[in-house]
């Protein structure tokens, strides 16, 4: 992680408000190597990132947010999630998440889109 957050804070436009983490250690360890690299205003814990979490409820959360997220989560949550904001269907599988892995997901013009994927 700390070769992925070094790379992202060095060589993409990253600008986060918060880091929001699901408080399992993982998640807690990784949201701690990216804030040193990324400086965030803050770190939370919600439950609502664990690994069966219902992704519905951070898709509605992110409908309504205008602030700069990162999410530091777990299969097949993100999996679940990232397919609904980019196909309104949280069993299409539109993105892969590899271990470590970062993706950016942004909203323009109320149409949710992969910038990139690391």
């Amino acid at each position: 992680m700390k070769i992925l957050a070094a790379y992202v804070s060095e060589h993409m436009d990253i600008k986060v408000d918060r880091i929001i983490h699901s408080g399992k250690t993982r998640a807690l360890e990784t949201a701690e190597v990216m804030a040193e690299y990324l400086h965030p205003a803050n770190i939370e814990v919600d439950r609502e990132l664990t690994p069966l979490a219902d992704p519905l409820v951070w898709a509605d959360r992110l409908a309504e947010m205008e602030e700069e997220i990162m999410l530091v989560g777990h299969l097949p949550h993100l999996n679940k999630l990232s397919s609904n904001l980019l196909s309104d269907d949280n069993d299409r599988r539109v993105l892969n998440f590899q271990t470590s892995g970062m993706a950016c997901i942004e909203k323009k013009d109320g149409v949710w889109s992969i910038a990139w994927m690391i």
